[in-house]
């Protein structure tokens, strides 16, 4: 009988191991084709953050499965990189909707005969998404933020999804700061109650599983749970109320691969630590029914992983930023050769020297958006706050240099009338 118990173990840490290669190879290639098409970097450095997701949950399951005893200290980072995701896909979607604006830019640009174009922009179209990218760097465009600012003011009052719909707010920049304080305070409680957690587990005080009122496990879940929900259900509004602008780029495919991935972590979670706790899952003489509920959830994690790695393919498909002047018969070869034979070390090689891989896991954006969202950037203001009380500041002036033209142009006006009277 325990040899029997043994060998289950033994497969089990084989057949995830399977899966988890399976899913890091399939992860890293669809990585490694954005950074070689490498063509809208204000979407693709948040695809390529999201892509991570995978690797890190795979091999964070795998190693906690391999080596249970530190299984806490290995799910830390997954968590944390959980909340990550959750923030990027937010970015994304405001990435998404400067493009819808851009797009709409240029078309007036088009339909002005003569019009000189405001910037330059390059247009691919694939799969019936649109893409625009422009260029950042001009003196006459608005942050990204104000862009999506002023567009929100265009938009009636909405209401609240369920079940708080006989609520309603009017869009506009409040609206846009609540929404991403909202999403973006799970970035910063999942990883602190996952440190609690450990902590916890180096003192016996945390035991995963058990819902007694003396243990740290069932508040650091109830903790855990609200604030996921607050984060989606704020995610969730903020789609609501700019659908419109994100059809063109079919979100929701994107939205489902990273929510089923949270909240089934969470849920299953929640179920194994039940069964545990009515006795249905329980452990042995050698192993722990800490262990055993660990494991398990470890175990499905790297299953999963693999069928969630297909689904990014698809979903974040690099097919849309494809490089047309790249050889297509070259990368054709040299894709079936990485895929056959060395797929992980020439992914590895050409992503290590990559600027766009450089520029995709910079986190300057996340630290400049922490420090002005949450009322410290008057102490620390960011380069991104600073551009935007430049371009406040520039709109306010340009509107003051209005006013004041108009006021001349009427004083002008009535002293040409008085002389004419006089005369």
């Amino acid at each position: 009988k325990e040899k029997t118990r043994m060998q289950v173990v033994t497969w089990a840490l084989v057949l995830a191991g399977v899966f988890t290669l399976g899913a890091c190879i399939v992860s890293l290639y669809l990585v490694y084709k954005h950074v070689v098409h490498y063509t809208a970097p204000r979407l693709q450095r948040f695809i390529i953050r999201i892509l991570f997701m995978v690797p890190i949950y795979a091999l964070s399951s795998f190693f906690s499965l391999r080596y249970i005893d530190y299984a806490t200290y290995f799910n830390l980072f997954r968590d944390c990189y959980e909340a990550y995701v959750i923030y990027q896909f937010f970015n994304l979607l405001e990435a998404f909707i400067n493009v819808y604006y851009d797009e709409g830019v240029l078309r007036q640009q088009e339909e002005a005969p003569g019009a000189e174009p405001l910037h330059t922009a390059q247009h691919i179209i694939a799969g019936g998404e649109i893409v625009t990218e422009g260029n950042n760097d001009s003196e006459d465009r608005l942050p990204f933020e104000e862009i999506i600012v002023q567009m929100l003011g265009t938009l009636p009052r909405a209401s609240y999804p369920f079940p708080f719909s006989m609520f309603t707010i009017q869009p506009g920049r409040d609206f846009l700061r609540l929404c991403k304080r909202c999403v973006l305070q799970f970035v910063i409680i999942k990883p602190t109650l996952a440190i609690i957690a450990a902590v916890l587990n180096v003192y016996d005080k945390f035991d995963e599983g058990n819902f007694s009122l003396d243990r740290g496990y069932i508040y650091i879940t109830i903790l855990d749970n609200i604030s996921i929900t607050v984060s989606m259900y704020f995610l969730i509004l903020f789609w609501s109320v700019t659908s419109d602008w994100l059809k063109p780029f079919h979100p929701f495919p994107k939205f489902l691969c990273i929510k089923l991935v949270v909240m089934f972590a969470f849920w299953q979670g929640v179920i194994i630590a039940l069964l545990v706790y009515f006795g249905v899952i329980h452990g042995t003489e050698e192993i722990t029914t800490e262990h055993v509920s660990t494991g398990l959830q470890d175990f499905i994690i790297c299953i999963e992983m693999f069928f969630l790695a297909l689904a990014h393919g698809y979903a974040f498909s690099f097919e849309t930023y494809r490089d047309l002047s790249l050889n297509s018969c070259m990368h054709t070869w040299i894709d079936c050769l990485c895929c056959t034979f060395c797929l992980p070390c020439c992914c590895c090689c050409r992503l290590c020297r990559s600027k766009p891989l450089n520029d995709a896991l910079s986190q300057s954006d996340l630290l400049d958006e922490s420090v002005d969202l949450f009322g410290i950037h008057n102490l620390f203001p960011s380069p991104a706050a600073r551009d935007q009380a430049k371009a406040r500041n520039r709109s306010n002036n340009n509107h003051s240099n209005h006013n004041s033209s108009n006021h001349n142009n009427r004083k002008r006006n009535e002293e040409e009338v008085e002389a004419q009277e006089l005369f």
